[in-house]
């Protein structure tokens, strides 16, 4: 392999330490299929330079003449480099409008783009993801929120000694700290029972309820809510994980769910989350959405009235701006991981607030355990960079020579959406528009 790769550093804030390709990887690459790798310097990333170093990379200030660029974010706009390769999270194939600039300037500087969300086998399913994470951190998240709510009421509080996932020195210390709050559970109790919403089944929601298990739990389902006199102990907390089905029913009251024509004709739907509300203290949303899907939480709902201590906290891990929880007003940061809808005023106050639906909405969970993230996701990518970084030479990508996990995921070759991703033309458009209106 004569192309260099390029492993850019993360800058998006101080909290992101997180990285594609661990030095175990670098080593792999270089030992195993001759690559030759250059690692962009940093004093915040999770493994030290020395580490790639002593793997074999050039560790650089900058990663001029890198034919192929990999990331964990979006490399700003003012960083791409003219005809190079990049594969990271681009969060542009919903026409995401804050990032249609930096797809725009990719096809002027004619540049490729990979995106890791869209690495997926040939029945969609993603080979690549920080998602178990994200479910893990964002759990942790939404307890310590609940937990400052409860002091904020006086109430008792066996959550107290929990803190954010990014205070702990691993996954293990953190799991220490679980064990601790679960015998503090099973001793002191919450002052009233606790019910956890989580929807989706993938790995957001496997990370989710693999750290919830931790707890003292009991698992109970979505219809048993409904009929009530279930829910009475405060010594655990209920567990309840909803699938698409108690998300949404057919227009038609003669027809019954079908999962695939909900995924593919959703107008033919109306959402029936709501009726879970009442019965929720904290919901961890865990699924996918788009705009053509109904909602989990609309605003209209949640201000209709809701029981005391119904949906106290809502982690939003998956974290769409105005999406399936309507009131999440944009992404936070580890460093302010919460606000607080009010619904009788229908306005935001900053942090947790004893009144109110709080909402976690950090957006980079897995930065908060950082090396366990960046290894599990680079043992799954490193199996597909050597064919990567044989279809790339000094002329160009050739995108026919890609492995077909790559092809799928690619959405710009050479400055130009390809075939699969040409409905993008249509939000670039009318945002242009927009601008010379």
């Amino acid at each position: 392999m004569t192309v260099r790769l390029g492993v850019r550093r993360e800058d998006r804030n101080e909290w992101e330490r997180r990285v594609p390709l661990a030095p175990e990887h670098i080593g792999q690459l270089i030992g195993e299929h001759g690559a030759t790798v250059r690692v962009q310097t940093s004093s915040q990333r999770v493994f030290p330079d020395h580490a790639y170093a002593s793997a074999g990379a050039e560790v650089v200030a900058t990663l001029d003449g890198c034919p192929v660029i990999v990331a964990v974010k979006e490399v700003p706009i003012p960083l791409l480099a003219p005809k190079t390769t990049y594969l990271y999270f681009a969060h542009v194939v919903k026409g995401q409008l804050y990032n249609l600039p930096m797809l725009r300037r990719l096809l002027d500087l004619g540049c490729d783009l990979l995106d890791y969300e869209r690495i997926v086998d040939a029945t969609g399913k993603r080979l690549i993801a920080f998602g178990r994470f994200a479910g893990q951190a964002g759990l942790v998240e939404t307890l310590v929120a609940f937990s400052r709510k409860l002091d904020l009421e006086g109430l008792r509080n066996p959550l107290a000694a929990l803190r954010q996932p990014m205070t702990y020195r691993d996954l293990g210390e953190l799991h220490q700290a679980l064990d601790e709050t679960s015998r503090r559970i099973a001793a002191v109790g919450f002052p009233y029972p606790v019910v956890c919403g989580i929807t989706g089944y993938g790995q957001v929601s496997n990370g989710v309820q693999e750290l919830l298990e931790l707890l003292p739990v009991e698992t109970l389902e979505p219809e048993e809510l409904l009929l009530g006199g279930r829910v009475t102990a405060t010594d655990r907390l209920y567990k309840v994980v909803f699938q698409e089905r108690h998300l949404a029913e057919p227009l038609n009251p003669g027809k019954t769910f079908d999962l695939q024509e909900y995924f593919t004709a959703p107008d033919r739907y109306r959402g029936i989350f709501q009726r879970y509300h009442a019965h929720l203290t904290l919901l961890l949303n865990c699924i996918y959405w788009e705009p053509r899907f109904p909602r989990l939480c609309s605003r209209a709902d949640l201000r209709s009235g809701l029981p005391p201590h119904a949906l106290r906290i809502i982690g939003d891990i998956s974290c769409d701006l105005d999406g399936a929880i309507e009131i999440n007003r944009g992404a936070t940061t580890p460093g302010q991981p919460c606000y607080t809808y009010r619904p009788a005023t229908d306005d935001y106050v900053e942090g947790v607030a004893a009144e109110g639906i709080t909402v976690m909405a950090v957006d980079n969970l897995p930065c908060e355990l950082p090396a366990e993230a960046s290894r599990h996701f680079g043992d799954l990518l490193v199996q597909f960079l050597p064919g990567l970084l044989a279809a790339r030479d000094q002329n160009g990508l050739k995108a026919a020579a890609l492995p077909p996990e790559l092809h799928r995921a690619l959405i710009v070759h050479n400055g130009k959406l390809t075939p699969t991703y040409s409905y993008l033309h249509t939000f670039l458009e009318t945002t242009t528009k927009a601008v010379t209106a």
